[in-house]
This record gives structure tokens, sequence and C-alpha cells, in this order.
């Protein structure tokens, strides 16, 4: 129970902060801003994150292997995520 409590309120701190300091307009954009960046990143990693944990038991006992399918997950979330989040940053302020 204390780990869920725990994970809800890292989870909505800084939206409480958001909302708390800036008030309900600037917590509207935040939500509104966070939504389209995390979507299309959860869009991603989600399957991901079911499919890695099997491949990933299969290599165990194999470290280089391991480690080259670690990395390799890595470099493509990298790929697929970080030329949106970079071009959400930068078209910010348009």
């Amino acid at each position: 129970a204390s780990h869920r409590l725990t994970t809800f309120l890292a989870g909505n701190a800084d939206t409480v902060l958001v909302g708390k300091v800036w008030g309900e307009v600037a917590l509207g954009f935040y939500d509104r801003a966070f939504r389209l960046m995390v979507t299309p990143t959860s869009l991603i990693t989600r399957p991901l994150g079911t499919m890695a944990p099997a491949v990933l038991s299969r290599l165990f006992s194999d470290p280089a292997r391991y480690r080259r399918a670690v990395l390799g997950l890595m470099r493509l979330v990298l790929l697929a995520t970080v030329p949106g989040i970079t071009f959400a940053v930068v078209m910010a302020p348009t």
C-alpha cells in the first residue's frame, strides 16, 4: 500500500505544484504539453516494455548478448523518441 502511495505522489507532485503555484490555467497548459510530449514516447516504449523482459530473460545467461540487446533496445528507443522531443522543445515558443 505504501508503495502505491509513494508512486502516486511521485507521479503527481509536479501537477500539484504547478496548480498550487501558478493556478489552474497554467496547470491546464502544463497538462496538455505533458500529454503531447509523453503520448508518442509511450506508444513506442509500452510495446517494448512488454516484449523486452521475455527477450532479455532468454539472454541473461550470456552477458555479452544481453548487453548488446539492452544497448540495441536503448538505441531504438532513443532513435524513435529524441527527434520528436527535440522538435517539441525547439518549437515550444511558437
